[in-house]
């Protein structure tokens, strides 16, 4: 068992390799440390695939460890690579209310550690400033900029109009890689970055371009609220090359490690999974008409979900062959829970309550489960492409679509 005067230090690395020594020598004055290295300078191959298996790996990694670091009286964490990396682990390790955070200095003098902050105090006529209405972000798409380490252009972002955008933007006035040089630098972006994210709960959507040193990025990821947040995009940039904005990560219901209420663990769905299909379970190859959502395929998840509404309740999950019952996934960037909420609420009448929506990660394959609760306000019907009133419920591994007798006699009798 860990004593009160542990430490847990939590290393990162991206494709920078710094020696190891020069971590261990920085922290040998700590008492019964304890290093843990999360190494991602193996991940070679360019693109999502590369993306995906390095959060992959931050994810399960982190997950192992929760029991370990909640031991554990001091957490410290120490890293080099990318940006999204960092938002992201800060992201999963929000619930910790404390985590010393160190930045490596560039600065030419090679004879000082170069963990060290040079700065005790806040430096003179440093501020950090913020551009934008934050107030009123109810139901909007909200874009957070954080300028830190180099400056961020509108003609970099990948978008093709930001006016449906609401743009903030967090600054410092001197803008540059060596700017983060004191602890007291992090103390007030935390506040900002607080407010700032704490006004967004009620947005519906945020996509985050951060360039900022480590340690900033970490408190992005912490003040990212899991229970609190919608979903958020990250996205890296490639700097000697001018590329675009790419979207590498969403948080929040897509990629926490932590199980909200009624959410499978590993072993209740590996074990679900094993099941055919039947009253209360359905399984889908691929995402809803590839999740373009024509009117199509916003008619089949209507009609899918009101008829598991209008029975016993069950799941729907995506990513599973329904006759081999053989694993494929389905492919995270397609994924829009949001709109399928949306789909949900305006398709189907009166709307279902408590639907939940989310990912699950199994053996390196991500999958979409849409959980569907028995309703009290049944029948629900939806309209199909022809504008027709219709009412389905589960009949065995199928939909079965009810007269209007059938309706009055069905939910009558139930």
């Amino acid at each position: 068992m860990a004593s009160s005067g542990d430490h847990f230090i939590i290393y990162l690395q991206t494709d920078i390799v710094t020696p190891e020594n020069e971590i261990i020598q920085f922290f040998k004055k700590l008492p019964n440390k304890e290093l843990f290295k999360m190494n991602l300078i193996d991940i070679r191959k360019e693109g999502h695939t590369r993306w995906k298996r390095g959060f992959e790996i931050i994810q399960k990694e982190l997950s192992d460890i929760q029991h370990k670091i909640s031991q554990f009286s001091q957490i410290h964490f120490i890293g080099l690579g990318h940006i999204p990396f960092v938002i992201l682990i800060g992201h999963l390790l929000e619930d910790r209310t404390f985590v010393q955070l160190y930045q490596r200095q560039y600065i030419q003098n090679k004879t000082i550690n170069p963990w060290n902050w040079p700065n005790k105090i806040l430096p003179k006529n440093w501020r950090v400033d913020v551009e934008g209405d934050d107030e009123d972000l109810q139901g909007k798409k909200v874009i957070l900029i954080f300028e830190q380490s180099f400056s961020i252009l509108f003609e970099d972002l990948p978008f093709e109009s930001l006016s449906e955008y609401q743009i903030i933007r967090i600054f410092v006035n001197n803008i540059s890689r060596e700017d983060l040089r004191s602890p007291k630098q992090l103390e007030v972006i935390n506040t900002i970055l607080k407010e700032t994210l704490a006004n967004c709960y009620k947005s519906n959507e945020i996509h985050i371009f951060a360039a900022t040193p480590v340690a900033t990025a970490f408190l992005i990821g912490q003040n990212i609220k899991i229970s609190l947040h919608p979903q958020v995009f990250l996205y890296r940039y490639k700097k000697a090359s001018r590329e675009k904005y790419k979207k590498v990560f969403i948080l929040n219901k897509l990629t926490t490690s932590k199980d909200y209420p009624g959410e499978l663990s590993d072993e209740e769905f590996e074990k679900l999974i094993q099941q055919p299909e039947g009253p209360m379970l359905d399984y889908k190859r691929a995402l809803y008409n590839d999740a373009k959502f024509t009117m199509e395929g916003k008619y089949e998840l209507a009609k899918d979900v009101s008829a598991f509404a209008n029975t016993d309740g069950g799941k729907i999950i995506l990513g599973i062959k329904d006759k081999t019952l053989k694993k494929v996934g389905v492919n995270l960037e397609n994924v829009q829970i949001e709109t399928m909420y949306n789909i949900l609420a305006t398709h189907i009448n009166p709307p279902v309550v408590g639907i939940n929506i989310y990912t699950k990660i199994f053996e390196s394959l991500w999958f979409l489960i849409i959980d569907i609760p028995e309703s009290d306000s049944s029948p629900h019907e939806i309209s199909d492409l022809s504008k027709n009133k219709k009412v389905y419920v589960r009949n065995g591994s199928t939909n079965l679509q009810l007269t209007h007798r059938q309706v009055l006699e069905h939910f009558r009798n139930n």
